[in-house]
């Protein structure tokens, strides 16, 4: 009995406990409930102090920033767009803290930004130098007027060999931009084009691989309607392009003889910058075989005009023949250009060199002729036009040790007979 007397007790101090408890946590809610709306209350009366005679905060704002915003609006536009080259910003203008709009005019249409501009060029295909009348207004009142001549390119970035054809048999005016090195597996060629071909410190390489075809072959072949330019507008202006013919085998009696070159031009090519660079590097090893090396290697074979303002012209020839019971030769015919047309001279550099050697087959006495010629520009009843902004580098070896080696040539310029193949002018 006492023992239930004792928990009635205790049952009867938790709920008096529990119903102060909840009277307190009614009192705290009450309390707060009224400073909220005390708060909300004042918040809304300095809202409407503030407010007064505005429509929102942002014209409070830009009434505070206009009365020290006093920067005349300034257009930073450029002179020249390349299409799918140049990236063109969204705004060209400056304006002060408050802001403000532009209007471009062309021809009497408006515009609102330079991207407009260019895609409505585009879309005419009205490109070339456009007068741009440019008008920004800046929120603060002050407005800048300016008129500007932009010169609006068609051009294309290129990233691969078929793209590059596709760029080459496009006619007109056309801007190609190397984005990526390229290596190209067949000659291209070009017919009724103006082309300026920036190799933005990229190469445009093709590597010969089949030896034995003894072929005369070009990287890029200019028509006779057809000018091309050549640049490298990149910092670095390390771009290129190149033909390279790479062989390290056994000799096998079969001969080779190969006439190659970079560009074959028949129409207007002028160099600015880069590197035009053909190479060959042919080299037997022993075997009771004979092999006659014989290899004429040009940077550029010019039967129209060549216009050289800058940039390098660049030919190696390195050549190892094997002899075996007859006397074999190696040939190392190196040239910078060999020209049939017209060849301008006014800036740039001239780079040729030449190596010939033989090496004499197991079991045989034998030894062979080794023949080297470095010329710069063999000329073919062409006409070339020098000036001293023009530098040379030549060098000739023909290894002469346990051979008949002919003495080392060469010369900036030769003049030569006609013939059917000027690939093929020896000495």
């Amino acid at each position: 009995m006492r023992i239930k007397s004792g928990k009635g007790s205790i049952s009867i101090f938790v709920l008096i406990a529990l119903l102060f408890y909840i009277g307190f946590l009614m009192l705290l809610y009450a309390g707060n409930l009224n400073k909220m709306q005390t708060i909300s209350e004042r918040a809304e009366a300095i809202k409407a102090i503030y407010s007064k005679n505005f429509n929102n905060i942002d014209d409070v704002y830009n009434r505070r920033l206009s009365r020290n915003d006093n920067m005349q609006p300034v257009i930073n536009w450029p002179s020249q767009i390349i299409t799918n080259v140049t990236d063109i910003r969204d705004s060209y203008e400056e304006f002060g803290a408050t802001g403000g709009r532009v209007e471009y005019v062309v021809s009497n249409n408006k515009f609102s930004s330079i991207k407009e501009v260019v895609n409505n060029t585009i879309e005419k295909g009205s490109y070339g130098t456009i007068t741009v009348t440019a008008t920004a207004y800046g929120n603060n009142g002050l407005i800048t007027k300016d008129e500007k001549n932009i010169e609006i390119i068609r051009g294309m970035k290129v990233t691969n060999e078929a793209e590059l054809k596709t760029a080459f048999a496009t006619t007109g005016d056309l801007y190609v931009y190397i984005n990526k090195d390229i290596e190209c597996t067949e000659t291209i060629s070009t017919d009724n084009i103006n082309h300026k071909l920036d190799l933005n410190n990229h190469s445009i390489t093709n590597n010969i691989t089949n030896y034995l075809k003894n072929e005369y072959v070009s990287l890029i072949t200019i028509g006779e309607n057809s000018k091309l330019t050549i640049m490298d507008k990149s910092k670095e202006q390390k771009g290129y392009i190149n033909i390279n013919l790479i062989e390290e085998a056994i000799s096998d009696g079969k001969d080779r003889e190969n006439s190659i070159f970079v560009l074959r031009n028949n129409g207007i090519l002028t160099i600015e910058s880069g590197r035009i660079f053909a190479n060959i590097s042919q080299k037997m090893l022993h075997k009771n075989d004979g092999t006659n090396v014989q290899n004429h290697c040009s940077a550029i074979d010019n039967y129209g005009t060549v216009n050289l303002n800058g940039g390098i012209i660049e030919t190696n020839v390195e050549v190892r023949a094997c002899t075996y019971l007859v006397v074999k030769i190696a040939t190392a015919n190196g040239r910078g250009i060999v020209n049939a047309g017209t060849v301008n001279l006014n800036s740039g550099n001239i780079i040729v060199k030449t190596d010939a050697s033989m090496l004499k087959a197991k079991g045989t006495s034998i030894w062979g002729k080794t023949y080297a010629y470095s010329y710069g520009i063999v000329n073919v009843n062409g006409e070339v036009n020098r000036s001293e902004n023009v530098t040379f580098e030549l060098v000739a070896t023909a290894h002469k040790e346990s051979t008949y080696a002919h003495d080392s040539e060469q010369a900036e310029i030769t003049e030569t007979a006609k013939k059917s193949d000027t690939s093929k002018v020896n000495k």
